[in-house]
């Protein structure tokens, strides 16, 4: 990737223009049509001035799908530490996540015809993702047993974890194939419903 890591503040924040500007141009123009004079220009700078900080668009668009990677991980962190009953918790998590998902499903779309290289880029903050919703669900689960909200027991936590990580990716599918967020807002309360109160009217007794 660039020289960004070792950057002085004024030129983290031309990385961050650099990157907003890159952005809006890739989803007007779409990303095979951009080019690094395109951005260049858009910015009132040289092509060199560009290259002295990415050297490619390639370059760019990936540092663009890891900066909405490390700010979706900041965010659900902040909704995990704040105080509130498990239902809510997780309400205010799959909506924080959505927002991203809606964020990373355009960039998707803009890149899904592109080279192997673009698409293995995701898939590997795709995998990086998927590790930390396990540890975040597992540790808002943690703390609704604790506080005698949920009747589950520690024995039964992984499994329910890996389902609910697996029914909350199923809410994106509306993002990736048809960019519908409305149908999101639709599944997400039957969603909750289901996962609190289950469909049967009691909980079958242990043979």
């Amino acid at each position: 990737m660039g020289n960004y890591k070792t950057m002085r503040p004024r030129s983290e924040r031309f990385r961050k223009q650099v990157l907003e500007t890159a952005r809006r141009i890739f989803q007007r123009k779409g990303y095979a049509k951009t080019t690094m004079m395109d951005i260049a220009k858009a910015l009132n700078k040289s092509k060199s001035t560009l290259y002295y900080y990415f050297k490619s668009k390639e370059d760019i668009f990936a540092a663009i799908v890891e900066d909405i990677a490390e700010e979706l991980q900041n965010e659900l962190m902040k909704v995990i530490k704040s105080k509130a009953d498990t239902k809510t918790l997780l309400k205010r998590y799959i909506i924080k996540r959505m927002e991203y998902s809606n964020k990373i499903a355009k960039l998707y779309n803009l890149v899904r015809h592109e080279t192997m290289d673009i698409y293995n880029l995701i898939q590997k903050y795709r995998r990086s993702f998927d590790e930390f919703e396990i540890l975040a669900l597992k540790n808002i689960l943690i703390r609704g047993i604790e506080n005698d909200e949920l009747r589950i027991t520690y024995d039964e936590l992984d499994p329910i974890v890996y389902g609910l990580a697996s029914a909350i990716k199923g809410l994106e599918i509306p993002f990736f194939i048809e960019s519908k967020y409305t149908l999101f807002k639709e599944r997400l309360n039957v969603l909750l419903d289901l996962l609190f109160y289950g469909l049967l009217k009691e909980r079958p007794k242990d043979k």
